[in-house]
């Protein structure tokens, strides 16, 4: 394998270094929303064990579900606007969570089904965001660049729990979940302008660079095996 200098990282496009970032602050979402989402069952909505279990159960589904036909979406539209409209998605479903919070009118079941919308546009964006990667930079800088999308996905596994349990702890369920619909509503609005800017994910001549990495089949598969 090619050697990858530390100059070299740091001249990684700006395109790519914004893909990171929106990677980071999007699985920074996912995994807030995913840990406050049963405090706030139990505590605010009086769930017990079971209704906690099928909400869980809700918020992973479509990670088997949507996995693999999302990896054949993906291999057919642009994986910026597909992106765009996955957080976009995921935005809207956490701002009605917010909503309903503020009114007081959410339940277990509006909570259930909206985790799960939220959570197809989470499957969406996992899937697309490495098979884009290929049209952003060079090919003998795809291992390091898929090493950044991995860093930036493990490194919001690792936080993103903890920092949701906390903000529910301290301050309540609506801080937490304000927190997560401002990373995703940020980022679908960044990725909606940078979506005209990456047509070029689709040119004829990408077939080549993405023999070099992960295909988006292969990308769902992979993210249906992570939940199996």
């Amino acid at each position: 394998m090619t050697e990858v200098s530390p100059a070299a990282l740091a001249a990684l496009p700006n395109s790519f270094k914004r893909l990171a970032w929106s990677n980071l602050a999007a699985q920074s979402a996912e995994q807030i929303g995913l840990a406050a989402t049963p405090i706030i069952a139990v505590l605010m909505l009086g769930a017990n064990e079971g209704m906690t279990g099928l909400l869980q159960t809700a918020q992973t589904l479509p990670f088997l579900l949507v996995s693999v036909p999302a990896g054949l979406l993906v291999d057919r539209m642009s994986r910026a606007r597909l992106m765009a409209g996955a957080e976009a998605l995921r935005t809207l479903s956490l701002l009605s969570i917010l909503a309903l919070m503020f009114y007081g009118a959410l339940t277990l079941p509006l909570l259930a089904a909206l985790g799960l919308i939220g959570a197809c546009g989470t499957v969406v964006y996992s899937v697309a965001a490495p098979a884009l990667v290929p049209s952003l930079v060079e090919r003998n800088m795809l291992p390091a660049a898929n090493g950044k999308i991995e860093l930036a996905r493990t490194a919001a596994f690792a936080a993103g729990p903890a920092l949701g349990g906390a903000l529910v702890g301290w301050t309540g369920g609506m801080p937490a979940y304000g927190v997560a619909t401002a990373l995703s509503f940020w980022r679908s609005c960044f990725l909606r302008v940078s979506a005209n800017r990456c047509a070029s994910d689709r040119r004829p001549g990408i077939r080549s660079r993405r023999s070099e990495s992960a295909s988006p089949l292969s990308c769902g598969i992979t993210c249906f095996g992570q939940f199996c």
